[in-house]
């Protein structure tokens, strides 16, 4: 696949992302409310199209990584994905094995995410020349979710900050795409 289709699928995920967020605010006051069975077969199935869709938003900063030839920012990424695909399992797993050892897994990886997010923020500075406003933005709310993540108590607030990051995601991948030349 080219990378302008690659980069342009990725922002269709990223906007997929966005509208996903706002239904997973919803999710978790149902869960919260006890008002819906997080072991169903529906949340599984929604757990895997999450990972599917950050799979998507995953070739989109692949594709920039190559192209600006940033072999550190495409490592951190690469091993942002893999944290973020392990911790998406929490939920279930804590719902499933009531073990206290779990959760301080899960605690110990939300702090490790939230240290390559914001190292992940500060590589993508280096890219705010080539990709303009979008990924200053970017870039800087990508350090605002790291910081959220590593304080632990205010990551309850980032399905809110999630919503923003995957329009300027879309927009930021889109933008790319436009910038490659031929179809």
């Amino acid at each position: 696949m080219k990378d302008k289709i690659k980069l342009r699928i990725a922002s269709i995920g990223a906007g997929i992302a966005a509208i996903s967020n706002v239904f997973s605010i919803l999710f978790i006051i149902l869960v919260l409310l006890e008002k819906f069975d997080f072991v169903s077969e529906s949340s599984w199935i929604i757990l895997f199209i999450m990972i599917f869709i950050n799979l998507l938003i995953l070739v989109g900063y692949l594709v920039i990584a190559r192209i600006n030839k940033l072999t550190g920012f495409r490592n951190l990424v690469i091993s942002f994905f893999l944290l973020l695909i392990v911790s998406s399992l929490r939920g279930p797993l804590l719902v499933l094995i009531k073990n206290k050892l779990i959760v301080v897994i899960f605690i110990i990886i939300l702090i490790i995410r939230g240290v390559l997010s914001i190292l992940i923020g500060l590589e993508m500075k280096k890219m705010v020349k080539k990709y303009g406003k979008v990924m200053k933005s970017l870039s800087t709310v990508e350090i605002i979710l790291g910081i959220m993540q590593v304080t632990v108590i205010l990551y309850i607030f980032t399905p809110f900050v999630l919503i923003y990051e995957s329009v300027l995601e879309s927009r930021l991948f889109f933008n790319a795409s436009n910038k490659i030349k031929g179809r």
